[in-house]
């Protein structure tokens, strides 16, 4: 049996801003079927709708509010808060996860600057994340970290490895974005090494 990957990157770029083009044209709140729950989508949220992995994930201050919203209309209970990374945060937890921003090289999806958010030049955030990440993990507890092949996988293992970390991809998926374009997503489940004293980074 063949094995379908990720269409490639001249071809995914502009099918990506064609999709965030047709989810940014909705005026307001819309709703939509995702798993078995319908939720309701912000036009500046990336929308499970036209994007398969975001089924994963939500993110952005709008998306905190409209994730409320539906946990409530789904009679679910939860916290949400929005945070720079780990600003303010006391707390210890068993998993914590993030859809990073993949384009590291000052490379974007085509030439759509609406999709700046998909940016961190130099991984310098992706550093700071992991780097600080086993400050904020009970003992056993792990970093699930959403991934793209257009981010610079290599050096993901490079930056666990200088902090002392384990890694490993856990979670493979393949979404349909239409016009016969493809994309695979991963979630990287990232731990740190047992006697990796908290706070110890190696990298600049």
């Amino acid at each position: 049996m063949a094995t379908v990957s990720s269409s490639p990157r001249p071809e995914w770029d502009p099918r990506q801003s064609e999709l965030w083009a047709e989810s940014c044209a909705h005026k307001d709140i819309y709703s939509a079927r995702v798993g078995n729950f319908d939720v309701h989508l912000h036009p500046s949220v990336l929308s499970p709708k036209y994007f398969p992995e975001t089924i994963w994930f939500d993110i952005n201050p709008k998306a905190v509010e409209i994730t409320k919203k539906n946990f409530e209309s789904n009679g679910q209970t939860g916290l949400f808060v929005v945070k720079d990374i780990f600003e303010n945060v006391t707390e210890k937890y068993d998993y914590i996860f993030w859809n990073h921003p993949w384009a590291w090289d000052g490379t974007l999806q085509a030439d759509d600057k609406r999709l700046e958010m998909f940016l961190d030049e130099g991984n310098i955030s992706l550093k700071r994340f992991i780097s600080q990440s086993k400050n904020y993990l009970v003992e056993g507890g792990s970093v699930l970290l959403s991934t793209v092949p257009y981010a610079n996988l290599s050096a993901i293992e490079e930056i666990c490895a200088a902090c002392g970390y384990t890694r490993e991809i856990v979670r493979e998926g393949l979404g349909d974005l239409g016009n016969e374009v493809t994309e695979k997503f991963y979630i990287i489940q990232i731990r740190p090494l047992l006697g990796v004293a908290a706070g110890k980074e190696k990298i600049r």
